[in-house]
């Protein structure tokens, strides 16, 4: 039973490692872009922008393959996010 316990303890560690990469990973591309458009003065739109939303989209599949109960607000913050 303890070895049963551990291993359910390991799982749910584990699950909240990946969602709390998959949050730093989405918002370090945010802050990557507003950096860069800080440096730039606004005045163009980022060459990136795409791919990063590409990227993002990944992040949250996968976010939604291993938790899907808790992705939904994420997705709605990162994809809808200006």
């Amino acid at each position: 039973m303890k070895a049963e316990k551990e291993l359910n303890e390991l799982k749910e560690l584990l699950r909240d490692l990946i969602w709390i990469n998959g949050v730093v990973a989405t918002e370090l591309i945010r802050i990557t872009e507003n950096t860069a458009a800080i440096l730039r003065g606004k005045q163009t739109v980022s060459p990136c922008g795409p791919q990063h939303t590409k990227i993002n989209e990944q992040i949250i599949e996968i976010l939604e393959k291993y938790l899907p109960e808790k992705t939904s607000t994420l997705r709605e913050h990162v994809l809808k996010h200006e």
